[in-house]
């Protein structure tokens, strides 16, 4: 289980919370975040959220597998098992992003589109394709919007 927010208050002390014996914030709600992993549309498919897993698209005959070890690594692997009709890939791009995203294809770095948060790989996925994402991370303190003196570390986003 990650945490997202560390909260920060001064002469305040950190309580963590045990996953079967106490319950608040977000868990319980990591159960549902193979549901939200991808998504697709009559011709794309989306990668919504950076976890190891793997998804098959039985209309367009599709199978890829995720493999990361994020967020304790900038880097995610797609691989592309199998394709009968060649969809387009879109990658969420977190807000958290430090740099720019670096996406490569089979070691051939891509020109990629931004659309309403997704970036598009302009190059048709195809049978044996090996692509590479590197997403740039930082730490930063955010404020909260009524206090100044209140404020939370962004660790990690996985929304």
């Amino acid at each position: 289980m990650n945490r997202v927010f560390q909260f920060y208050h001064k002469n305040t002390s950190i309580r963590y919370q045990s996953v079967f014996s106490s319950n608040w914030c977000c868990v319980g709600t990591a159960g549902k975040y193979e549901q939200d992993i991808y998504a697709h549309d009559e011709s794309n498919i989306y990668v919504s959220l950076f976890i190891s897993s793997a998804v098959t698209w039985k209309e367009h005959g599709f199978v890829l597998k995720q493999q990361t070890r994020f967020p304790l690594s900038d880097t995610i692997y797609i691989d592309v098992l199998s394709v009968d009709k060649e969809p387009g890939i879109k990658l969420r791009r977190p807000y958290w992003l430090s740099g720019q995203a670096q996406i490569s294809v089979n070691n051939k770095i891509q020109q990629v589109t931004e659309d309403n948060g997704y970036l598009t790989i302009l190059q048709k996925a195809k049978k044996g394709d090996i692509i590479r994402i590197i997403l740039p991370m930082s730490l930063r303190v955010e404020e909260t919007p009524d206090n100044s003196a209140v404020g939370a570390i962004n660790l990690i986003d996985n929304a």
